[in-house]
């Protein structure tokens, strides 16, 4: 099986708004932070500025992997095809110098299937808790920088919080992997290539405020997507949270020669494995016993012989 492997990545994605301006649109819309109370708060009198601070704000980096992969098979498949003849006059066919019987009236001819199948399977996965996010794809047609290599584990922008992810490379692409796997009806697989488009990891900008309604002794959480802009209620903020450095070794922790070994079943194609014929048992043949040699009877010696050899010649 031939695999190949793109070059894993790590890009930080660009923001496109500033964290004053973040500020100043999540403050705007700060009583729809506290839900059904700041909504009944508004109707019959509107809080005043001066009744909520911000207690806490943070801008963090999020990760988010993104992988694509595209997997192709050759293989051989025996059929058998039935086909119409002229009519019930019809006893026999020869096509191309074989003659052929019919069965049931119809035209039985073994063959060999030349076949080709393709499979592509893109997932985009939340870094934090590992699960699939689909509405992650939206963030890639921001900019996006790559981060080296040899950069990745001082990655640290100030002020910021960066998450480390919660799966590697390897998980990613074996959930990607499973999801393409398809049986298929082969007699012989001639040729079968895996090529892993893309392994990137994203740290994706977000930020998070904390606004204290002061008069309530309630507080709410918003946050500000770094790069479609939008102001959202509720998340949560990692005050506190202690960055660790980024480990390329660890998260990117798969090679070409590692796929196969993570594909579930070892292959996206899986043929049928032909089944061996049935052990025939060798008959117990019993062993004949050899028939006992007859006891040989002690010579008499013969007085006549003996008595001439001892007489004496004269």
């Amino acid at each position: 099986m031939d695999i190949w492997l793109a070059e894993q990545r790590a890009l930080v994605l660009d923001a496109q708004i500033s964290l004053d301006l973040a500020r100043e649109r999540a403050w705007d819309r700060k009583l729809s932070a506290f839900g059904p109370l700041g909504r009944v708060g508004a109707l019959f009198q509107r809080p005043r500025d001066e009744d909520f601070e911000l207690a806490y704000e943070e801008l963090r980096y999020e990760p988010m992997w993104h992988v694509a992969c595209t997997a192709h098979v050759v293989y051989d498949r025996d059929a058998q095809y039935q086909l119409p003849v002229g009519g019930p006059e019809v006893k026999g066919v020869s096509i191309g110098g074989s003659d052929y019987e019919l069965i049931g009236g119809r035209l039985s001819i073994l063959a060999v299937e030349h076949c080709r199948e393709e499979a592509r399977a893109e997932m985009y996965l939340d870094g934090v808790s590992g699960q699939q996010a689909p509405k992650l794809a939206r963030y890639l047609k921001f900019p996006a920088w790559p981060i080296p290599s040899e950069e990745l584990s001082s990655f640290a922008p100030p002020e910021a919080i960066v998450l480390r992810p919660s799966v590697t490379a390897s998980a990613v692409l074996s959930q990607v992997l499973a999801s393409m796997s398809k049986q298929i009806d082969a007699s012989l697989v001639v040729e079968e290539g895996i090529e892993i488009q893309a392994v990137d990891l994203y740290l994706r900008p977000v930020y998070a405020f904390v606004v204290r309604w002061t008069a309530k002794g309630r507080t709410g959480i918003m946050e500000c997507d770094a790069l479609t802009t939008e102001v959202s209620m509720g998340g949560k903020t990692y005050e506190g949270y202690v960055s660790e450095p980024l480990d390329p070794a660890a998260l990117f922790d798969v090679t070409a020669d590692d796929v196969a070994e993570i594909i579930p079943g070892g292959r996206v194609f899986i043929a049928p494995v032909p089944s061996a014929p049935p052990e025939v048992e060798a008959p117990e043949w019993e062993e004949e016993q050899p028939e006992p040699e007859p006891d040989e009877a002690e010579a008499e010696p013969d007085e006549d012989v003996d008595s001439d050899l001892t007489q004496d010649v004269s």
